[in-house]
């Protein structure tokens, strides 16, 4: 089968009998599919077990942990009044010392806070890690976008709860106008119409929840920097640092927001 379009066995060229990691199998199922003998099982694995092994990231990788941790800083942080203008601030300030106008002033602050403030902090703790432990620039940035991730998972987890939660209100007008149209004028003119009670009484147990997501993901950070090897420990205690920064920025959030 390893010849024919539809019947071969791994769509990726793949062998699934020796795949090392679960990062170049895309779970199509494939192989599934195709075997003759129905010995294809699911085991249990224990939670984030890769992260706890030498995982080696190629530099594409690295650089879309990077850009995905800065979004989630955006997408969360964005949901209180406060911290957007905080996080904002940059991009407005380069947009308005750039004289950008229209669609371009979006584009400007992606790129600022999706490349180039992610980019400086891990930058910097890469050059601090390389500094104490002279390790190369791809096991810095590895170790640190591996040990920052369980935070951004988390956090990028509790942007799915709030964006779920917020959406409840809507659910009485969803089989009377499936289109959404009429529904949408009557709120725009008459927002009172628009039951938030729900709301008001999943908010203290949101807040609960936010404040576990956010714990777990460091915890979760925490022990895999505990686990995996390092040249030193101070190699180390700058990623527990890097991870302490960004965990922060979410958490104090959480609190003044929901608290």
């Amino acid at each position: 089968n390893s010849y024919k379009f539809t019947g071969r066995s791994c769509t990726s060229e793949l062998f699934p009998p020796k795949i090392a990691d679960n990062r170049d199998c895309i779970l199509c199922g494939q192989c599934h599919k195709s075997c003759t003998k129905d010995n294809i099982i699911i085991k249990k694995r224990k939670l984030a077990a890769d992260l706890f092994t030498n995982v080696k990231l190629s530099w594409a990788e690295i650089a879309f942990f990077m850009l995905v941790s800065g979004f989630v800083i955006y997408e969360v942080l964005s949901e209180w009044k406060v911290t957007k203008k905080l996080v904002m601030a940059t991009p407005d300030w380069v947009n308005h010392s750039l004289h950008t106008s229209g669609n371009l002033t979006g584009t400007v602050k992606a790129i600022v806070l999706f490349i180039i403030l992610p980019g400086i902090f891990y930058l910097l703790f890469a050059a601090m890690k390389r500094a104490v432990s002279g390790e190369s620039w791809k096991s810095a940035f590895t170790q640190l976008v591996l040990a920052v991730l369980p935070v951004t998972a988390s956090m990028h987890l509790l942007k799915a709860l709030l964006k779920t939660t917020s959406r409840i209100p809507y659910w009485d007008f969803v089989f009377s106008d499936p289109a959404g149209v009429t529904t949408a004028g009557m709120l725009m003119d008459n927002p009172g119409l628009l039951d938030k009670s729900s709301l008001l009484f999943l908010s203290p147990y949101i807040g609960i929840i936010a404040v576990l997501l956010s714990l777990g993901g460091l915890i979760l950070s925490l022990l895999i920097i505990k686990k995996r090897h390092a040249v030193n420990t101070l190699s180390k205690a700058i990623s527990v640092g890097a991870v302490i920064l960004y965990f922060s920025m979410f958490f104090v959030t959480i609190v003044a927001w929901r608290f």
